[in-house]
């Protein structure tokens, strides 16, 4: 449950070398380098790394260990030599283990490369052959085997004898700049046939493959590529086929993302192009999923192989439904993000429904995060079982006690009640407890009887060692130290059986799970046990729930960037045809960044980056373009044509409006239209203009629940208000007053007078006719 982050010792030094590689945008499981021997290099500089060491030892067997030795200096390394050693104690606490994997301690010598190689001898260990000089940079490998006879490890009391022994690899040297020294630590553990009653252990291993994908699930290429031969989704097969007790949590987003996957590699069905997840059917039952494409053409079949494995290794054994996205619900829900934490855990009937068998009654929140005021906020009405880490429920005993034990919750927020007290003690016995539950916001309990829920707690020790194997680049070493520990519980009360529970880290998988499962099955007071088993179990008395000095859950700023993300991409889902669809897939899309194995990841800050790069792309997909600057509007009803631009991969059904600043433009809201992906559409947006004026206006795209897309557009409208009526009105008036300014000159210049010359000869002329 809880990912490393600078444990406070360290078995081996770890090689500077190359560390498992996560999926692409999966968190980094190299942890920040914790301290090593002080006889080692500093941090990143180690010259000695083991590669191998035999975890166990009975009387017939040898002792093997394997490594390498690097020159880190810048000249060259004269005359190397190794030294193995070996506790002259045995390690019987573990104290006594944290002590020698940080300093060593008090050993003798079992061989040194300096020794005379045997001619074939029966029984003389076997040392390595060191070159007389290493160049700088250069690597050696190095071998010692040590025949058991050689060991000098005691039988004749197997009970009190047995145990684990410090195994420590020692290097000396010269240099230019002097003597060099450097030195690695491991275990083994010594069996002489003590016959103790076994401690049972239940391992469980999550089946997810962590990583951020801007459409919530996880693409085809980087599945087809886990399930290859070097792959995490292969390493899980190859760990989980060691026993069938080993335990499945399984994530519903890599189901939901097998399941798409595959029915896009068939030609019938061809993958949509939309970037968003858009189907709500949940995944088919396994063998629907694993029919070969009618073409013979399959760019999945590397992973359609693998879920046929691993429907087949499901069947009869231990499955748990985790939330979508394995997320860190503890830290969702004390970040006010109830919504997020509800959707991841409704997702959980994604595996139930492609198996049925899948126990959805457990909550395995992220180590160190449970807390009592937010514990009922965890659980619901059908949840019967909490995970938690030893160091949040502590023993009540001086040794290692059984996992299976109770935790006592109020009910929850539906009963109007909040948490109480935790433990197989009543609340009653801390009140102060139950004070600070109320304080924190739960309302009176006493009319309401508690909820005893089983609890099963993590060994924080044993999953320490199996954390480190994954990180470390000596996988090996850390092997044996989870092997050592858990002779040292044996030890403890080896004829009192106990029963252990240990999770595998919430990443990616990687060779030394199955390493750990075959450590387990192969040591002989180790017992593999299913989960149903340890439930079945009386459970034991621990202290209640306390706050862990642990805590491993999301930082405060990833919280408040989920928060700012999931408040945006909510409110903007309205504008989308299938809005319920369309929150789902996006509040999925966030999950992928609030998953468990981001909460202690070195690199966690890049999924947040990326998040906000996709809201930014979504809140700004659908837009308005840009148009004419400017539009002439007459005194009628009419009309401004506006392009809305839809980039997302979804229908949108929105209206658009134009606002003016003033009222000499009144406008009104466009009908309903549906914008498809990836287009651009002509939306006619109804104006009219009533008094003349140049208005900037602003172009709202709006959903139907009167939601405004936050990315608007302006427009230059310029008004002139009744321009024909205008216009007719102008061109008669002028006509009107050219024909007033005319007849007022006609009637100005009165009759025309005529000539007197003419008008005496007009005189004599009618003179003249009257005399003729």
């Amino acid at each position: 449950m809880l990912l490393l982050s600078g444990l406070p010792f360290q078995l081996i030094p770890a090689a500077a070398g190359p560390v498992p590689q996560p999926p692409v945008g999966a968190p980094d499981p190299a942890a920040e380098a914790p301290s090593t021997p002080e006889s080692a290099q500093e941090p990143g500089t180690e010259l000695v790394v083991v590669d191998e060491i035999t975890p166990w030892l009975d009387p017939d067997g040898a002792l093997r260990v394997s490594g390498t030795v690097i020159n880190r200096s810048d000249t060259d390394l004269r005359t190397p030599a190794l030294e193995l050693r070996m506790s002259t104690d045995r390690l019987d606490s573990r104290l006594q283990i944290n002590r020698w994997s940080e300093r060593g301690g008090r050993h003798r010598i079992l061989a040194a490369s300096t020794d005379t190689p045997p001619d074939d001898a029966d029984g003389a260990p076997q040392v390595p052959d060191l070159p007389d000089s290493l160049a700088p940079g250069q690597v050696a490998e190095f071998t010692f085997e040590v025949p058991a006879d050689r060991l000098e490890l005691p039988t004749s009391s197997p009970i009190s004898a047995w145990g684990a022994r410090g195994v420590e690899v020692a290097l000396s040297g010269r240099t230019d700049s002097g003597a060099v020294a450097g030195s690695a630590t491991g275990f083994t553990t010594w069996y002489p046939d003590p016959d103790p009653d076994p401690t049972s252990i239940t391992l469980v291993m999550p089946v997810t493959l962590p990583g951020f994908s801007s459409t919530g699930l996880l693409p085809q290429e980087t599945l087809e590529q886990a399930a290859g031969p070097e792959g995490p989704l292969t390493a899980l097969l190859a760990a989980a086929e060691v026993d069938p007790a080993i335990a499945l949590a399984i994530d519903p987003r890599l189901l939901a993302s097998i399941d798409s996957a595959l029915r896009a590699s068939e030609p019938a069905e061809p993958e949509p192009s939309a970037p968003l997840p858009t189907g709500t059917a949940a995944p088919s039952e396994p063998s629907e999923l694993v029919t070969e494409p009618a073409d013979g053409t399959d760019p999945t079949p590397l992973l359609r192989d693998w879920f046929t494995r691993f429907a087949d290794l499901a069947e009869g054994r231990t499955l748990i439904a985790l939330p979508w996205a394995d997320a860190d619900l503890a830290s969702l829900t004390e970040g006010d993000l109830d919504g997020l934490a509800e959707r991841a855990q409704e997702d959980a009937a994604i595996v139930t429904e492609m198996f049925p068998q899948a126990r959805t009654d457990v909550v395995w929140p992220v180590s160190g995060t449970v807390t009592q005021e937010h514990l009922p906020d965890l659980v619901t009405p059908d949840t019967n079982t909490v995970v938690v880490s030893d160091l949040q429920q502590p023993a009540l005993t001086g040794y290692t006690s059984d996992a299976h034990s109770t935790v006592t919750v109020a009910a929850g927020p539906e009963d109007g009640t909040g948490a109480d007290d935790s433990g197989s003690r009543a609340a009653a016995d801390d009140p102060g407890d139950g004070s600070g539950a109320m304080e924190g916001g739960a309302r009176d309990t006493s009319a309401v009887s508690p909820r005893i829920l089983d609890s099963l707690v993590v060994d924080t020790g044993l999953y320490d060692a199996v954390a480190t194997a994954g990180a470390a680049g000596a996988p090996a070493a850390a092997v044996s130290e989870y092997v050592a520990e858990s002779s040292a519980i044996t030890a403890e009360r080896p004829y009192d059986s106990r029963h252990l529970f240990v999770t595998l880290p919430r990443t990616a998988a990687d060779s030394s799970w199955r390493d750990i499962a075959e450590a387990t099955r192969s040591a002989p007071w180790l017992a593999f046990r299913s989960v149903d088993a340890l439930l079945e179990g009386q459970p034991v008395s621990r202290a209640p729930v306390v706050a862990s000095t642990r805590r491993t859950g999301l930082t405060a700023e990833a919280i408040t960037g989920l928060r700012s993300a999931h408040s945006a991409v909510g409110d903007y889902a309205a504008v989308f045809s299938d809005a319920d669809s369309a929150r789902r897939d996006l509040d999925r899309m966030m999950l992928g960044c609030a998953q468990a194995a981001w909460a202690d990841a070195p690199n966690r800050a890049e999924c947040t980056e990326a998040l906000d790069t996709e809201v930014a792309a979504l809140t700004s997909s659908i837009r308005p373009e840009e148009g004419s600057p400017v539009l002439l509007v007459t005194g009628e009803r009419t009309t401004i044509p506006i392009r809305v631009e839809n980039t997302s991969g979804r229908p949108a059904t929105v209206t658009v409006r134009v606002t003016a600043p003033t009222p000499q433009l009144r406008t009104a809201v466009s009908e309903t239209v549906e914008l498809s992906p990836h287009e651009s559409t002509r939306v006619d947006v109804p104006v009219e203009g009533l008094a003349n004026a140049d208005l900037i206006t602003r172009v709202e795209i709006v959903a139907d629940n009167g939601y405004v897309v936050p990315h608007t557009g302006e427009l230059m409208v310029r008004v002139r208000a009744d321009w024909e009526n205008i216009g007719t009105a102008v061109i008669a008036a002028g006509l009107l007053i050219v024909f007033v300014v005319g007849l007022a000159k006609s009637v100005s210049r009165g009759r025309r007078k005529i000539p007197k010359s003419q008008l005496e000869a007009a005189m004599a002329r009618a003179q003249q006719n009257d005399r003729g």
